[in-house]
């Protein structure tokens, strides 16, 4: 990672942070490896951003984006305190002029229900960032990314660290590795195996280097910060949505998927979740869409009288609204 220490180099950075950990708060090896594995995870997620930019808001974003991933309250909160941490030294160090954690909004442990799209904003989102016939190179990166967040699923993480060898042209599958290095193997739908042919060749054609198979234009690969700001630019198009990072779209894939009729067994394994209740989640989703579509459908949930003598319902039987 280049640029993500305001102009120093991270690993130097990570290495005085090290030798703070140890020699002025004397903390044991295993508490300084914890703080610095914590700390490099935030680094990752900020990307080309300087730390000395780094404000409130986005060390709320990236314990969210963590929150939604799946960490435990108790694990975010350690994390929360390392980054503290992390900024207290940089504060005495001179690299920045205050610390933003302090300023951070706390933990919310109460897990909500996902942010989805529905199937009309979706059509919209794909309105806009299908290339059409555009040659571009990095509209066609976008596509890509947008199929791979939402058509399969995947986490940021997930995408960021694809090879172009996980990708299985001749029986088009996808080889995804996900949290604790837990493999899954994914199938390419035709729709999503024609992009893919496309981009790569547009790769080629710009030169760029093989290792990743998403890389920018100036040939680096996509690090997680990179994907949650043009993920937000995409999704300001959606009025009304209560978070506007990339995991909206592993939600909508989930939720789309059960809606259509998919076992929750199947999403598991296609999400890549270790555990059914994990997964259990959108079944929340799915059935308040489906109450939704009760009540705007069934005629025993209109408000209108009905044709029975003037009643709402009929007699002794129970209001579907209750």
């Amino acid at each position: 990672m280049e640029g993500g220490s305001g102009g120093v180099a991270p690993e130097h950075v990570l290495a005085e942070f090290s030798r703070y950990l140890t020699g002025v708060r004397r903390c044991s090896s295993g508490s300084v490896q914890g703080y610095v594995r914590d700390v490099r995870q935030f680094l990752d997620f900020l990307g080309d951003l300087p730390l000395e930019a780094v404000e409130a808001q986005l060390i709320e974003e990236w314990l969210m984006t963590l929150h939604e991933q799946g960490y435990q309250p108790r694990t975010l909160s350690r994390k929360r305190s390392a980054l503290s941490v992390f900024f207290r030294f940089l504060r005495e160090q001179g690299f920045v002029r205050f610390n933003p954690v302090q300023a951070a909004g706390g933990l919310r442990t109460r897990r909500s229900l996902p942010t989805w799209l529905r199937t009309g904003e979706v059509d919209r989102l794909i309105q806009m960032l299908h290339p059409g016939e555009s040659d571009e190179y990095e509209r066609w990166l976008e596509w890509v990314l947008f199929l791979l967040l939402y058509g399969l699923g995947l986490r940021v993480a997930e995408v960021c660290s694809l090879r172009e060898q996980d990708l299985d042209q001749g029986r088009w599958r996808l080889r995804v590795t996900g949290k604790g290095n837990k493999e899954r193997e994914l199938p390419i739908p035709k729709p999503m195996q024609r992009v893919l042919r496309k981009y790569l060749g547009l790769k080629r054609r710009e030169g760029l280097p093989v290792t990743y198979l998403l890389v920018q234009s100036n040939g680096r690969p996509l690090y997680p910060r990179w994907v949650q700001r043009r993920v937000r630019q995409w999704l300001v198009e959606v009025p009304g949505l209560r978070r506007r990072g990339p995991h909206v779209f592993r939600h909508t894939f989930a939720t789309h998927l059960l809606e259509g009729g998919a076992s929750l067994m199947e999403v598991r394994d296609l999400l890549g979740h270790s555990s059914l209740a994990t997964t259990q989640i959108y079944t929340h989703t799915s059935l308040r869409h489906l109450k939704e579509v009760y009540h705007q459908t069934h005629p025993l949930a209109q408000t209108k009288k009905s044709p029975n003598h003037g009643r709402e319902h009929p007699p002794g039987a129970r209001n579907p609204d209750q």
